[in-house]
């Protein structure tokens, strides 16, 4: 039987397989564990291109999570997050 599925959803998870877990539970898990987290790690770990949408999410659900902005000596800057 050919099963149809809704746009952005995986076949596996329209045939009734365990869903899948969501982008912002697996940053939630990394960053329990004691690690920050920035956007490019994210990226290459989540394959999440929008850490800050994700990190907002996290917080409007009442996690305590503190970022800082990272010089690098070449100047350029980014943000470093972290569960308090």
């Amino acid at each position: 039987m050919n099963q149809q599925h809704l746009p952005g959803m995986r076949a596996e998870q329209a045939g009734g397989a365990a869903p899948a877990v969501s982008q912002n539970d697996r940053i939630l898990r990394h960053l329990r564990t004691g690690r920050g987290l920035t956007a490019l790690q994210a990226l290459n770990l989540f394959g999440c291109l929008r850490l800050a949408a994700r990190i907002n999410d996290l917080r409007r659900q009442g996690h305590q999570i503190t970022s800082e902005v990272v010089r690098r000596e070449d100047g350029k800057r980014y943000a470093m997050y972290w569960l308090d």
